[in-house]
């Protein structure tokens, strides 16, 4: 998930839940498609079904077109999830 409330803070999470027990791997990746800034989550969970990124967030936000990938790969295969959010 990416948020941009409104109050100059750009945040975001990601989740992985309901996988086979073992160990899910969570990796994180925002950016901008200019290029202007880039940042990397990582997590691991062992013998677990879920996996959680950190919650993060900064301020004042860069302004632009902001993307959040998300990808989680574990017992099972493999997902990922992005969004995006536009910083005025």
């Amino acid at each position: 998930m990416l948020f941009y409330p409104s109050s100059f803070t750009l945040s975001g999470s990601g989740t992985t839940n309901g996988w086979s027990r073992g160990t899910i791997a969570i990796h994180g990746y925002l950016y901008q498609p200019s290029g202007a800034l880039d940042r990397q989550y990582d997590n691991s969970c062992a013998n677990s079904t879920y996996c959680t990124l950190p919650t993060w967030s900064f301020c004042p936000a860069i302004p632009g077109l902001w993307r959040y990938v998300v990808r989680g790969s574990g017992p099972g295969g493999t997902a990922s999830d992005s969004a995006t959010a536009i910083v005025p």
